[in-house]
């Protein structure tokens, strides 16, 4: 069994006797303890006859505070008197160690889940949301629009012939044509706008509130943005084909703006790619 860490308190105060006296009550192997805040950069209890919030100490993690001899306890978690004795001493920054320890404990579990939370929505190549979190802004938008009765543009991108990149250069290069093509999507649109990338080389976009005309100005943006982000890999240019929607129907579900844009994408494929098509 791996054991317990041992406490580290760190001593603030300019009073050199109570320096002493604090410290020798800490003494023994119970607690590291030092009254140099370089020497100890992680405290988990700090022990000062100061106003805590005077003293700076790191934002990402919860630092336990002990105040001696101070009458309204300055933002401390324990506030004890001035004459408090070595036995409370070791009890309150003792036990305070421990609670901080569970901090510390829920907040590392907390960056845990947030991170994991993320990995499971970001596409790894591209580093842009990917299919689930697709389908979940996409559900939510929806849902807003039809309360909100703004326009909402459901956009599918293809780039065109990407097989026979694959085919000619390779995977790595395929893996950086899309990584370039996923960047000059996301950098051609507002800021509240949103583009995730679906599987292979599609891509999906969402507009909110872009009347048609609008919704035609930033896609154009984007697909001849394509083709000018992937010069810099000395490859022959990959255009970009883009098939949209405007959803303004309270009933549309899922499924119904999705279908409207592929068929979109289908029609700009036909009539020769590198090209933009709206259906109704």
């Amino acid at each position: 069994m791996t054991p317990p860490e041992i406490p580290r308190i760190l001593i603030l105060t300019d009073d050199p006797d109570d320096a002493r006296r604090w410290a020798d009550a800490l003494a023994g192997p119970e607690f590291e303890v030092s009254t140099e805040p370089d020497s100890l950069p992680d405290p988990e209890v700090v022990l000062t006859d100061h106003d805590c919030s005077a003293w700076c100490f790191p934002k990402t993690e919860f630092v336990g505070r002990v105040s001696v001899g101070l009458t309204d306890g300055s933002e401390a978690d324990v506030a004890l008197p001035a004459d408090a004795s070595a036995r409370e001493l070791c009890l309150a920054c003792g036990l305070l160690a421990q609670i901080v320890r569970l901090r510390r404990g829920q907040q590392a579990a907390a960056r845990r889940r947030e991170e994991l939370e993320r990995a499971v929505h970001i596409d790894p190549l591209t580093g842009l949301p990917n299919r689930r979190a697709w389908d979940e802004m996409l559900d939510r938008r929806l849902a807003e629009s039809a309360v909100s009765g703004r326009p909402l543009v459901v956009a599918l991108v293809d780039l065109d012939h990407f097989k026979s990149v694959n085919d000619r250069w390779g995977h790595t290069v395929g893996d950086q044509v899309l990584r370039q093509a996923g960047a000059a999507l996301r950098d051609g649109l507002r800021q509240d706008d949103f583009v995730a990338r679906l599987g292979g080389d599609e891509f999906a976009l969402l507009l909110t509130g872009a009347p048609v005309a609008l919704a035609e100005t930033i896609l154009d943006r984007v697909r001849r943005a394509v083709p000018r982000a992937l010069e810099q890999l000395g490859q022959e240019p990959v255009t970009a084909s883009i098939g949209f929607c405007t959803c303004v129907r309270p009933e549309d579900t899922v499924e119904d703006p999705l279908a409207r844009a592929s068929a979109a994408l289908g029609h700009a494929k036909r009539a020769g790619r590198d090209r933009i098509k709206h259906r109704l």
